[in-house]
This record gives structure tokens, sequence and C-alpha cells, in this order.
């Protein structure tokens, strides 16, 4: 995104299955450190 100078907003689509003793906040916070990280 930084690199193509997009600046629309990207999002975060949670579309698999939840691993047992987890939850969906925790699955959507590990993405979004996934994507601060590729994006560093």
């Amino acid at each position: 995104m930084r690199k193509e100078k997009w600046t629309f907003p990207g999002d975060i689509e949670l579309e698999y299955k939840i691993p047992e003793g987890s939850n969906p906040v925790a699955e959507v916070a590990k993405c979004v450190q996934y994507c601060r990280e590729a994006l560093a």
C-alpha cells in the first residue's frame, strides 16, 4: 500500500476458523500486528 501510495484504508476480514482457546478479538489483534509489521 505504501509503495503504491494508495490512500484508502485497509481492512481485515476474519475468514478462518477461530482456534480453540482463542476468540475473534484476539485473532483480529494478531492480524493487525501482522499488518503493522508487514507495512513497516
